[in-house]
């Protein structure tokens, strides 16, 4: 299963206040280190010793935050870790006594982006009542969980996870969906270990330009950034101009890798893109002969998909076609079609037992079922 029961959306506002609450301190305790203390060792320019004192005071500061945050959330942390043994009891002790805290200290969800750096879109109450109500489902209590979905949807009405998980329970039961969901999650934006994989191949590329290629491309954008470095900030030491340089060039790599990785899967993977538009303005038909598109496509180039951490710098966890059927399963549940949900979740199972998405779905299809009264279903076995 999942790490988390829900999807973590982001605010782009809370994300610019982050920022916003990480470099100001940093910078100005920077800034009166340097310019009124006048500490600039190593005989670096002060621009250079400011950038990498503010450097080192924002890794600390983040440190301590997150520190401080998993001081204050150990609840939660604890109540994930039983989640994981399948002690549902415990933690819904855990959660419920986390949620009566947050009742008490209000501050902590409405200046949880100042105090945490938190930038998801919904509050950590409305994150709890989340992971209640899966506790519940899992637990095989679907009147509970529902029950708890409710209450997530009365601090914010417009919470996607909630609207998204009561309209999955009422497509089985037969009942009318309500309006307001997300729809198709677009399950590769989510994916746990991609962002981790690709530093990984931004580093290992990185050190083949700056030692592999030390004698020719490393060492004219030395030359030519030292000169631009000069230029702008008075004369360096050598330390200072290699330090500069390959900061420079290691940030130059990533934004190309990130432009390339943005036109290559918009390139290879434009109908599965467009599937995701065409779910928003909720066309299904169109969305489903899109995501049949791009299945056709992968069938007939699978090294396409084999090599997609080289050739598209994306080394996603599971495979394009086990997302393009998890997709398909996606939008035949947003047409009411719960039976091709099943059979497009066992077959990506097929594909690959040890999908984590695939499985967890169709666990809590059961969970459903056997709360209804309806046959369970059959869900292949994980091969260790």
């Amino acid at each position: 299963m999942a790490d988390l029961p829900y999807v973590v959306h982001r605010s782009w506002q809370r994300m610019l206040l982050a920022q916003l609450v990480v470099w100001a301190p940093t910078l100005t305790a920077g800034g009166w280190l340097v310019f009124i203390q006048g500490w600039h060792p190593l005989g670096a320019s002060r621009l250079i010793t400011l950038a990498v004192i503010a450097f080192v005071i924002s890794i600390l500061f983040r440190l301590i935050v997150g520190l401080t945050a998993r001081r204050i959330f150990r609840q939660v942390l604890k109540a994930h870790q039983l989640l994981v043994q399948q002690k549902y009891p415990e933690a819904l002790t855990e959660l419920h006594e986390h949620l009566a805290f947050l009742e008490r200290h209000v501050f902590l969800d409405r200046w949880r982006t100042v105090l945490f750096l938190d930038t998801s879109k919904h509050g950590v109450r409305e994150n709890t009542w989340i992971t209640i109500a899966f506790t519940h489902m899992r637990n095989g209590d679907l009147e509970n969980g529902q029950a708890a979905y409710k209450q997530c949807l009365e601090a914010n009405p417009h919470n996607e996870t909630a609207i998204d998980t009561l309209n999955f329970i009422a497509a089985f039961a037969g009942e009318p969906l309500r309006p307001g969901g997300s729809g198709l999650t677009f399950c590769l934006a989510v994916d746990p270990k991609q962002n981790r994989r690709q530093s990984n191949i931004r580093f290992v590329v990185s050190m083949i330009f700056i030692w592999g290629l030390g004698s020719t491309v490393s060492s004219l954008f030395t030359m030519f950034g030292g000169r631009v470095i000069d230029l702008l900030l008075l004369e360096l030491s050598w330390f200072w101009r290699a330090v500069v340089s390959v900061f420079v060039l290691y940030w130059l790599i990533g934004v190309l890798m990130k432009i390339y990785h943005w036109a290559a899967t918009r390139m290879v993977l434009l109908d599965l893109y467009r599937a995701n538009w065409l779910v928003k303005t909720r066309r299904y038909q169109e969305a489903v002969k899109a995501l049949e598109v791009q299945r056709a496509f992968f069938d007939e180039h699978p090294w396409v998909d084999n090599l997609r951490w080289l050739l598209l710098l994306s080394p996603t966890t599971y495979s394009y076609r086990e997302w393009i059927l998890i997709s398909l399963a996606d939008v035949y549940l947003d047409l009411g079609d719960v039976d091709e949900y099943i059979n497009y979740n066992q077959e990506c199972l097929v594909q690959n037992p040890k999908n984590a998405f695939a499985r967890s779905r169709l666990e809590f299809c059961n969970t459903i079922l056997g709360s209804l009264n309806k046959p369970l279903i059959q869900i292949p076995i994980e091969q260790v």
